[in-house]
C-alpha cells in the first residue's frame, strides 16, 4: 500500500470484522422489517437495490451467502460486543433454526 501510495488504516481482528458484521446487520434489519410487515421481502430486495444501489437485496444476499453464515456471524459479534443491536431477528433465527434441523 505503502509503495502504491494509498492510504489505508488497519482493522483490529474482531468478529464478524468488517464487511460480513456490515452485509449481516443490512439483513438483519430487513428481517426486522419484514417482520413488522413494512414490506415484503420482494419488495425490500427491489427498494434496497435500487434505493442504494446495491448489486443484490438483502434476502437475495442472504439466499447467496447462507442463513448459517449470515446468523452465525450476528451470533459471534453479539457475543463479542454484547450488543444487543446484534441479536438476530425472530424471524431470521426461526429460518436458521428450519436449516439446522434440515441438516441433521
Amino acid at each position: 500500500m505503502r509503495e502504491l501510495g494509498w492510504e489505508y488504516e488497519s482493522v483490529k481482528a474482531s468478529a464478524g470484522l468488517v464487511t460480513p458484521r456490515t452485509v449481516a446487520m443490512i439483513i438483519n434489519e430487513a428481517y426486522f422489517t419484514a417482520e413488522e410487515g413494512t414490506a415484503s421481502r420482494e419488495d425490500i430486495d427491489v427498494s434496497m437495490k435500487l434505493g442504494t444501489n446495491y448489486p443484490f437485496g438483502p434476502f437475495e444476499w442472504c439466499s447467496r451467502i447462507g442463513i448459517r453464515n449470515v446468523y452465525e456471524v450476528l451470533r459471534a459479534v453479539h457475543a463479542e460486543t454484547g450488543n444487543e443491536r446484534y441479536r438476530a431477528s425472530a424471524s431470521l433465527e426461526k429460518e436458521y433454526n428450519a436449516f439446522i434441523q434440515q441438516q441433521d
